[in-house]
């Protein structure tokens, strides 16, 4: 894809879930922000052509990188990073961090 920005965030303690129990992760979420166009593109109007060419930034999940994970229970107590727990971290750390990263691709 084209037009793309990389955006690094830190995410500080994001609280989540899982099987019911209470965790917490930190970490650096890389973000491939692909810049998507969410206008209407060109149409007529009154006899005149107009022309709608908006464009946003549009992080995914399955794009992301992390660094640097701590993932620790409610307990503050240090977990391993594998398996669905991890997963789920790193869901939350992007979830965190999404809208920040896309407002900040504008400004590179």
């Amino acid at each position: 894809m084209a037009n793309v920005t990389e955006i690094w965030v830190d995410a500080d303690a994001v609280d989540f879930k899982f099987e019911g129990r209470g965790y917490s992760v930190s970490g650096i979420v890389n973000h491939q922000c692909h810049k998507e166009s969410c206008g209407i593109g060109s149409y007529e109007y009154q006899g005149a052509k107009e022309s709608d060419d908006s464009y946003e930034y549009v992080s995914e999940f399955k794009e992301a990188t992390y660094e640097k994970v701590i993932l620790a229970d409610d307990a503050g107590n240090e977990l391993d990073r594998i398996g669905e727990l991890f997963e789920k971290a790193k869901e939350a750390m992007w979830e965190a961090t999404k809208e920040n990263a896309e407002q900040q691709a504008w400004d590179v």
